[in-house]
């Protein structure tokens, strides 16, 4: 327990630290440069999604697998060799499709690789039981770095950063962070990072992360692309104040991550089993009852902090009408995600995870279309509103196809 107790604290470390990447780069530059920060960023979370490929997920589960820890570094090297290739080939397609602000910050690119191995290097960690070690090299020590960079830029340049300083800080931050991961699993833990290329490995990587890429990459692109598109028809510093605001609403769902990671566990080992489905719908009662309570207690803690304590004037916030309007609509949409969202975990545990890649099609196409017909119209209300949609409708079609494959919601109360 004392255990889950450090992993919870410094995952939470490391949820506050993006946050404030996100959110407290905007005190540094100005609104309009904000506005094109929230855009790169977009670009590259989007861009490593599909360089990383998932396989991460696979080497945790291949590498305690291996005959030895030379094996390790062979699987390994090929999943980087995977990630190179397919970066060169975004990076290429992103400066050929001439992209608004890639061609005048070119340097942002070189995140999305480095980005990528640091995801599946320090995986390696993790399959290993490092968890904490883990959380540490992968997601902290980037943002501990960008932040002393950031800061000591401020201080010599007399309080005033460019965006170009910023992405530069931003890109040094994310290769040191790579070569310290390198050297520490080279070094501590004894495993080589240069081994043989193997072409059926790569295959056999490639295939095996194609159903993860999909499930995760859905999510992403709908989180990220309304600000890519809302970039064409609005100022950016329209853009900056509603990342901002997607950015601290997401937040609500801080409780639910942090909870699911503790209990997914206990449910998965349930259908493993064969437990009764009527025994797994008491048990999952009382777990969406406690995800839905923790997600309203985070929105009144929210709201308290916007409606009393205007927390929108220290975010420089100036269109405020508005932008309530993109704190409520995602706030409902994130209540209702905190009760229905573990429909998915349940099409994996019991099998169907197959529909996912007909679930996540429909999701983002008709959140891709919102977007093109909302934000002409309706602006950053319109971003909001197709995001929200798109995600509750995710949801929704898991839960129908869940109640017709098992003839249950795994809703129930306990007669106890």
């Amino acid at each position: 327990m004392k255990n889950l107790f450090y992993i919870a604290v410094l995952y939470g470390i490391a949820k506050i630290l993006k946050f404030l990447f996100e959110i407290g780069t905007s005190f540094f530059i100005g609104k309009a440069e904000y506005g094109i920060f929230a855009i790169l960023i977009s670009i590259v979370l989007i861009g490593t999604k599909f360089t990383s490929f998932g396989m991460q997920n696979i080497l945790i589960r291949e590498f305690p697998r291996q005959v030895s820890t030379e094996k390790s570094g062979e699987l390994l090297f090929n999943a980087c060799i995977i990630s190179f290739l397919l970066s060169t080939v975004v990076i290429a397609a992103l400066l050929l499709l001439n992209l608004d602000h890639i061609g005048e910050y070119p340097l942002i690119l070189s995140t999305v690789l480095t980005t990528s191995l640091i995801i599946l290097c320090s995986s390696f960690l993790r399959s290993k039981g490092n968890t904490k070690i883990w959380i540490f090299y992968k997601d902290i020590v980037w943002y501990i770095l960008y932040f002393i960079g950031l800061t000591a830029a401020f201080c010599f340049y007399e309080n005033s950063v460019s965006l170009k300083d910023v992405v530069f800080i931003y890109a040094v931050s994310v290769l040191v962070n790579f070569i310290i991961v390198l050297l520490y699993i080279r070094f501590h833990e004894m495993m080589p990072v240069i081994s043989a290329a193997s072409l059926s490995k790569m295959v056999n990587l490639i295939k095996a992360s194609a159903p993860v890429l999909m499930t995760g990459l859905t999510f992403l692109i709908l989180s990220r692309v309304d600000v890519l598109m809302l970039s064409y028809y609005v100022p950016l510093e329209s853009v900056g104040e509603y990342n901002i605001v997607s950015r601290v609403v997401m937040q609500l769902l801080f409780p639910y991550q942090i909870i699911i990671s503790f209990f997914y566990p206990a449910l998965a080992k349930m259908f493993a089993e064969n437990k009764p489905l009527s025994d797994i719908s008491i048990y999952y009662t009382k777990y969406v009852k406690l995800l839905f309570a923790s997600t309203i207690g985070a929105f009144l803690f929210l709201y308290i902090l916007v409606e009393f304590f205007n927390v929108f004037v220290y975010f420089n916030i100036e269109d405020r009408e508005t932008m309530y309007n993109v704190l409520y609509i995602f706030s409902i949409a994130y209540i209702i995600y905190s009760l229905i969202a573990y429909y998915g975990h349940v099409l994996l545990y019991i099998g169907k995870q197959h529909v996912e890649y007909y679930n996540n099609t429909i999701i983002l196409s008709v959140g891709i279309l919102l977007n093109l017909y909302m934000i002409p119209s309706l602006g950053v209300t319109g971003a909001a509103l197709a995001s929200a949609i798109a995600i509750v409708l995710g949801c929704v079609i898991q839960m129908v196809q869940v109640k017709l494959y098992t003839g249950t919601f795994f809703m129930r109360v306990s007669r106890q």
